[in-house]
């Protein structure tokens, strides 16, 4: 089951646009088993606000939200919140030529099975249990590139990522 919504306010100075509210997400799944255990999940996901102008000749867009992620089982519940921010700079370096960034700090959540207790089977062989006490892991992501543009239908990119998980689920 899931469901969204959003309420927002622009705001508009002399050269920033900025967005105040809250759009929110929510997401909730439940798995019953044969031996009587109840798995829920419950995902939200709010974002506070985005902001987006121009310093000369430099766009930039910056965002933050919460991401807040809940389990529960027959014994316990566990409530982890997690930062989401994404930003985003654009410099024209000369015509047809521009230079992109991005930064995005994201969480990673882990799914119901990977904190599920209830041994599975996938073959007489092979069986798979979660770790209740998982936690969700956090991803940071940065990008470069330089670009180049003919107007003709003709892109060229060049571009460096790295990226690195904290506290990875695997």
């Amino acid at each position: 089951m899931g469901a969204a919504g959003e309420a927002v306010y622009n705001k508009e100075f002399d050269r920033v646009v900025t967005r105040f509210g809250v759009q929110h997400t929510y997401t909730y799944d439940k798995n019953n088993y044969d031996d009587g255990q109840i798995s829920v999940q419950k995902k939200q996901h709010l974002r506070i606000g985005r902001s987006r102008g121009k310093i000369s000749t430099l766009q930039y867009s910056l965002g933050t939200g919460l991401k807040i992620f809940t389990t529960e089982n027959n014994t316990e519940s566990k409530t982890h919140l997690a930062n989401n921010t994404v930003v985003t700079l654009l410099f024209p370096l000369a015509k047809k030529w521009n230079v992109n960034y991005a930064l995005m700090y994201q969480p990673t959540m882990p799914t119901l099975s990977m904190l599920s207790p209830v041994t599975q089977s996938s073959n007489d062989r092979v069986f798979y249990t979660g770790n209740p006490s998982l936690k969700p892991s956090n991803w940071l992501y940065n990008r470069a590139w330089i670009r180049f543009n003919n107007n003709k239908g003709m892109t060229w990119s060049f571009w460096l990522k790295y990226g690195r998980t904290f506290n990875p689920m695997v």
